[in-house]
């Protein structure tokens, strides 16, 4: 052991005078050490013949890497002597951080009288299963921004020796240290935790959050649920690596979910409260989507029917009749939880969605559709109000061009429709003169079911409707585009005011409300800030944060700067934009530059996510330039170009 600790300080002194390419890396976070031993019967082969040496024991052990944060900085001296760390057969591990400014080359030299494996960003690259005499050397490929090397270590002797550096082509642009931080990857955004539902109790009391986690490596993904009681600011129970499809009940707090097995769906309730639940139906067959009436007496469910399989010749019935399972079809039904029946509502050769119940429960609203190749948009909706006593219906609309999809008013007296400015003909456009309305500038709509007469609500707002819900107190709450961002506003239908709500997310993704108290939960992203959700008191505006999944895997990342940028082009537009920076921007040099324009009729927004991960070229090292087609929905302005196309 004197001879290798002797070759080991020559090979160290050796290694400082051929600098001229070399970048030392002499800090570490150092955990504390841990006694290992061999487990028993190690010196006996295994079925297989094979023998557990000192490199399948390195390998056999697990240890946490995630606090390496709370490790402590050691600068390694200068005779390589690692002086924290005393004793044979202990468990170390290293960690430390290289950043370059662009792709490059390299490869690490080390120096130890250790077994040791080597990571580079979570990924084993190296490992050395027996001590070796001479310098061991890693090549590694580094993508621009900070990357993490962490060694895993079981020291041979009773003191530990450990030199390393770094070579490359240039060092000038290498740097090394202990620091945490990291940029931003793909895996960051296609990976890792998200939100997939946040759905409120009828009183506001409970809050089911569902979840998505998508694997590192596999891409496959895993689902969780977590019940919150947010009067209490606790959670009640969760469950992870595990979904079910569950929403709550429309009048009581209570949760129903559906449980699959061979004879069908159960449908349960369970109380939270109480911590009772109960079956309440069996053998439901091809169940899709539950709604529940305002009473709790009955719900309605959707079913899946399987059109027969063709035979070697099939007639082709119109251009959708090319898509695979195009025949199959989607009818309703009603479910009596007091006669214990289920009986079907549609049938026949359409497909039957539900649009809402009525607050009394007596009567449904449902449309059919169907495709029309001689006039655009291609297909025709008709409307029905069904009296779920007397199965009598009422045809609301026939074959409506541009169709909308519909929701009760508090007293049942009218219906908040949402499409497009064509839903009602001219009455929701709004473009000037020769331009076409853009059918995704989401519109709202009053339909009197008395009259039967239609009146444009948002014909005079600009941001695009995308989500809408007509509370009980008279208002209706919706979420709509405005530019890049998606806000959360309340519309006064009586007097056709607007009035925007302040939170703290720049993209709304989803939002749900409280049927008894004036409170919604939304889940949104900003520029740097993947998924979070908040809840929202509607009377005082007042948000309070409930969760951000990604927070701990995002934690020591680094994001550059990210501004608005607006430009009037030639014919007098304004064109609105943004830039992204990468980290540690300097005005003085010259970067690559990415355009990222998308000519569709709908912004890129500010999400974290969205289609194109701007965050992640900025990342990379090139300026994002993200710019607005002028005829793209939620603008305000220039009136020439308002909800046209460009």
């Amino acid at each position: 052991m004197r001879r290798l600790a002797l070759v080991f300080v020559l090979m160290f002194g050796a290694l400082l005078t051929r600098a001229e390419n070399l970048v030392p890396c002499a800090s570490w976070k150092i955990s504390s050490p841990s006694k290992q031993f061999m487990p028993l019967f190690a010196g006996k082969p295994s079925v297989d013949g094979k023998k557990f040496d000192q490199a399948a024991w390195l390998e056999s052990i697990q240890a946490d890497t995630t606090g390496w944060k709370d490790w402590k900085v050691e600068v390694v001296a200068k005779d390589s002597l690692v002086t924290s760390v005393k004793g044979k057969d202990q468990l170390v591990q290293m960690a430390g951080f290289v950043r370059n400014d662009r792709w490059m080359k390299a490869t690490l030299n080390i120096q130890t009288n250790t077994l040791f494996e080597l990571y580079l960003d979570g990924k084993k690259v190296k490992s050395q299963g027996t001590v070796a005499e001479k310098t061991v050397k890693v090549d590694l490929t580094l993508g621009t921004g900070i990357h993490q090397l962490l060694l895993k270590m079981i020291t041979t002797g009773e003191t530990l020796r450990f030199a390393a550096s770094l070579k490359a082509a240039d060092p000038s642009v290498v740097t090394w240290g202990t620091t945490p931080g990291r940029l931003l990857t793909i895996h960051d955004v296609l990976e890792g935790e998200g939100i997939s539902g946040a759905r409120l109790s009828a009183s506001g009391k409970y809050l089911l959050v569902q979840t998505y986690q998508v694997l590192p490596g596999s891409g496959k993904t895993q689902s969780a649920f977590r019940i919150l009681d947010l009067e209490q600011s606790k959670t009640l129970f969760s469950l992870r690596n595990g979904s079910f499809r569950a929403d709550w009940l429309p009048k009581t707090d209570r949760l129903s979910y559906q449980v699959n097995n061979e004879s069908g769906t159960e449908i349960w309730v369970y109380d939270p409260k109480e911590g009772t639940e109960s079956i309440v139906a069996t053998g439901l067959k091809s169940l899709e989507r539950v709604q529940w009436s305002p009473n709790e007496d009955y719900f309605i469910f959707s079913t899946g029917v399987e059109a027969e399989k063709p035979g070697d010749l099939k007639r082709i019935f119109g251009n959708d009749d090319r898509i695979p399972n195009n025949r199959n079809r989607s009818y309703l039904s009603i479910y009596d939880l007091k006669a214990h029946i289920a009986r079907p509502l549609t049938v026949g050769a359409e497909s039957a969605s539900l649009h809402d119940l009525s607050p009394d429960g007596s009567r449904m609203l449902f449309s059919t559709s169907k495709m029309d190749y001689t006039v655009v948009p291609f297909s025709k909706q008709t409307l029905y109000e069904l009296n779920l006593q007397t199965m009598v219906a009422d045809t609301l609309w026939k074959d409506k061009l541009y169709g909308g999809s519909c929701s009760y008013s508090p007293d049942g007296s009218q219906l908040l429709v949402s499409g497009g400015p064509e839903t009602f003909g001219p009455m929701g456009v709004k473009v000037s003169k020769g331009r076409i309305p853009n059918s995704y500038d989401g519109q709202l709509f009053l339909f009197d079911l008395k009259s039967r007469k239609a009146e444009p609500l948002t014909r005079d707002f600009d941001p695009a409707i995308e989500r809408s819900h007509w509370s009980r107190d008279g208002f209706v709450y919706l979420t709509a585009v405005e530019r890049d961002f998606v806000g959360l506003y309340r519309l006064d239908p009586r007097k056709k005011s607007f009035t925007k709500l302040n939170v703290p997310v720049d993209v709304i993704t989803a939002a749900d409300f409280a049927e008894n108290k004036a409170l919604c939960v939304i889940t949104g992203s900003s520029v740097q800030s993947p998924d979070q959700l908040y809840s929202v008191d509607l009377n005082t505006g007042k948000t309070s944060f409930l969760m951000e999944p990604k927070a701990h895997q995002l934690a020591d990342v680094k994001f550059g700067a990210s501004e608005d940028w607006n430009f009037v082009n030639a014919a007098g537009t304004k064109i609105y934009g943004r830039i992204y920076f990468p980290v540690d921007y300097d005005p003085a040099k010259k970067y690559p530059l990415i355009v990222n324009y998308y000519g569709g009729t709908t912004p890129t927004n500010r999400a974290f996510d969205g289609r194109y991960p701007k965050n992640v070229w900025a990342a990379e090292g090139y300026l994002v330039y993200i710019l607005q087609p002028s005829g793209s929905t939620g603008k305000r302005g220039n009136r020439r170009h308002h909800r046209g196309h460009p």
